[in-house]
């Protein structure tokens, strides 16, 4: 492990938007996605239902068909509301010119996360980082369910450098949390 491994992050809106499908589940509760659920199906079953009167009328298609392309409109309507909810449920509620986005040194140090920037310091105590997760782009250093520390691997020289950062911050959580 290095002495103090210091890196500069310049994280964008699009850096925090990843973070937050980190959450996963824990960004929307059960309830949330039943309600996202009960329109989607009232839209597939309007479709379904409404549709073959609409394809008769304009195509006049024989037999069944009809039937089976309201179905299959259905689900596609069904599947692109999901893809809406998806697209519009992530967006960063940051903005583009306020603190999290201005650039920032994070010094791993031992007595916790140092980070800098052009708008304030702080510290983070080791015991506050809750957990680390490391993706194929980023490292983030959670301090709660929602916060955290998102340090993009494209600010490393190299992948063996993030790779350094994320094991020294393992290491140091770890050794604080026994203490």
């Amino acid at each position: 492990m290095s002495d103090i491994l210091t890196v500069h992050v310049a994280a964008t809106s699009a850096d925090y938007t990843a973070a937050q499908r980190i959450f996963g589940r824990e960004r929307f509760a059960d309830w949330r996605v039943w309600l996202w659920l009960l329109p989607s199906i009232g839209i597939m079953a309007i479709v379904i239902f409404s549709l073959p009167a609409v394809v008769r009328v304009l195509f006049a298609p024989p037999g069944g068909v009809e039937f089976l392309i309201a179905v299959a409109v259905g689900i596609f309507a069904y599947l692109i509301s999901w893809r809406l909810f998806i697209a519009f449920g992530y967006r960063t509620p940051l903005d583009r010119n306020g603190t999290f986005l201005s650039p920032t040194d994070i010094e791993l140090a031992p007595d916790g996360i140092r980070w800098k920037s052009e708008r304030g310091e702080g510290r983070t105590a080791w015991n506050a980082v809750n957990r680390i997760v490391e993706t194929k782009s980023h490292i983030y250093l959670f301090i709660d369910r929602a916060a955290a520390h998102v340090v993009p691997k494209r600010c490393f020289s190299s992948e063996a450098a993030a790779l350094e950062f994320a094991e020294d911050a393992r290491r140091l959580v770890n050794a604080n949390s026994t203490q």
